[in-house]
């Protein structure tokens, strides 16, 4: 604290010493010194002479052979003392690869009291910041958790420092902990296919397998796998021994025709590295439907020539009946109701029974079929049937 004492008139510094004073008890004494009309005495006081809370000082001048007192006071607030505070960092796991992570959590305890401390810890490499997090309660206690990457550490030993800030009413303080990074075990992909070639709409199952290029332990993770460039789908891993496979079933809707790269992504996860592998799929374009039309003679109580049709598809491509002419002839009309279904299944048969009513009728019986496979590609066939009268 500073006295200041002026002489209300000339030049002359007023002598002699200042007493502060804290109510009724003293708290010092200080000589003054100055020149110009003007004089100080400054006092160092500790928290410790005054009460908690506010307190008018008075600095009391009493005067000299040529000056007369005077006084001044000033309310200096005394503040409870911040509460000391201890910081301990600890990491989960210590040690981790540099695709990994780790979660640093720092406990932040007083020394004394049952209040909990409050605020934001800070967690840095040295001079790099890793980021903050704030304190909350568990276990009765204070703590701050911050995952940390090991791409953001270096190989080797990383001593990582959590800063408590401190509050209003607690002392700042930090502590530290060692992270080991190592370098992550590196790993194979190897990609098959249950079918390395397959006909449009016929399917293939893949399967990535990866493995550890040391160690007994298995890769864990997920595989992306795709063709041409385009992600086809993203299947886990599923560990077995010293290996982990995913498995993905893929049409030939998701493939070109022709010859396909498919390729199989691993990512890396934990310890492990990321590896890819490749298998190529060919989709064969599957020929027009083969469809056999037959025609046969047969016993029929009604009048007429009772002929019986059947249309099978031997290529195993559905395919559908688009057209039908008898003699030139066209029936197309009457297909739904005389096979009741123009839809011929993969090696399925489409079979019916006409009578053919036509006078005269003619020496040979002509019928032409037409459709289109489920490809797109069109087919004919023909079948032809002698006849000798009714």
């Amino acid at each position: 604290m500073t006295a200041t004492v002026k002489a209300a008139s000339g030049t002359a510094a007023p002598g002699g010493s200042v007493t502060f004073l804290a109510g009724n008890i003293a708290l010092g004494t200080a000589t003054l010194a100055g020149s110009g009309g003007t004089a100080t005495a400054a006092l160092t006081v500790t928290g410790s002479s005054l009460a908690g809370g506010g307190n008018s000082v008075t600095a009391s001048y009493g005067g000299s052979s040529s000056f007369s007192g005077s006084t001044a006071s000033v309310t200096v607030t005394v503040a409870q003392p911040l509460t000391a505070t201890t910081t301990v960092a600890a990491a989960s796991p210590p040690t981790i690869a540099s695709n990994a992570t780790t979660t640093v959590t720092a406990m932040v305890k007083a020394a004394t009291g049952a209040a909990l401390p409050s605020g934001t810890v800070s967690f840095a490499l040295g001079n790099t910041s890793l980021g903050s997090a704030t304190l909350t309660v568990t276990g009765g206690m204070t703590a701050a958790v911050l995952s940390v990457s090991g791409s953001k550490l270096s190989l080797g030993s990383n001593s990582v420092t959590a800063s408590y800030a401190g509050s209003s009413s607690f002392t700042a303080s930090a502590g530290s902990v060692i992270v080991v990074v190592i370098a992550p075990v590196a790993t194979t992909t190897a990609l098959t296919a249950s079918s390395a070639s397959i006909a449009v709409g016929a399917t293939t199952q893949l399967t990535a397998t990866v493995k550890a290029t040391s160690g007994s332990a298995a890769p864990t993770g997920s595989v992306t796998f795709a063709a041409g460039g385009v992600s086809l789908a993203t299947a886990a891993l599923v560990v077995s021994g010293a290996s982990a496979t995913a498995s993905l079933s893929v049409t030939s809707s998701s493939l070109a025709l022709g010859s396909d790269t498919i390729t199989a992504s691993y990512s890396g996860s934990g310890g492990f590295s990321a590896s890819s592998g490749s298998v190529v799929v060919t989709v064969a374009s599957v020929a027009a439907s083969n469809v056999v039309a037959t025609a046969a003679k047969t016993t029929n109580a009604q009048s007429g020539f009772a002929v019986e049709i059947q249309l099978q598809e031997t290529a195993g491509a559905a395919t559908t009946l688009t057209g039908f002419t008898i003699n030139g002839t066209n029936f197309t009309p009457s297909i739904g109701a005389s096979f009741e279904s123009a839809q011929i299944a993969a090696h399925g048969t489409l079979t019916t029974t006409m009578n053919i009513q036509w006078t005269p009728l003619p020496a040979t019986l002509v019928f032409v079929f037409n459709g289109v496979d489920a490809s797109g590609r069109q087919w004919t066939q023909t079948a032809s049937l002698a006849t000798t009268g009714k």
